[in-house]
């Protein structure tokens, strides 16, 4: 079985790299190495063949569009952060045929397992990290969990 999802891939950059050791700071968690950056538009999970999906992929048409990325969030709450991500904007509507209904845009940082300084962590929710970045591609990625984090 592979596990495949859509996604967007997103390129390190400067403010990534600040932000990063920003929150280095305050949390202690499993941070998404930076060749890992994506955008997932939709989890597909295990399927036994990629062929559908690669079909699928194929037929959606959209035109070069420019992500803008401004304010972390976080699931489940910023009060409570499990996954601590960096949110975006963008011409998602190219993509409706893939993405499902309840899609939030995000691109995940880290996944928190202690807050080292909560009010440090407080501020920079309320910081902005502004950056656009040209999406030019989608891509079917095949995910493999490892103990170290996922393999792309």
């Amino acid at each position: 079985l592979m596990r495949l999802f859509y996604g967007i891939p997103i390129k390190d950059n400067e403010i990534l790299k600040k932000l990063r050791k920003e929150l280095k700071k305050c949390v202690e968690g499993r941070f998404v190495i930076p060749e890992n950056y994506h955008i997932t538009l939709r989890f597909i999970g295990e399927v036994e063949s990629p062929n559908q999906y690669i079909r699928e992929l194929n037929k959606v048409e959209f035109r070069r569009f420019n992500l803008k990325f401004k304010k972390l969030g976080a699931f489940p709450s910023i009060e409570n952060p499990r996954v601590i991500w960096l949110g975006c904007e963008g011409e998602f509507f190219w993509f409706k045929s893939i993405i499902p209904e309840e899609f939030v845009p995000h691109l995940t940082l880290v996944r928190v397992k202690k807050i080292i300084d909560k009010n440090y962590l407080k501020d920079l929710f309320n910081k902005s990290f502004e950056f656009s970045q040209e999406v030019e591609e989608v891509v079917l990625y095949k995910s493999t969990l490892t103990p170290n984090g996922s393999i792309y």
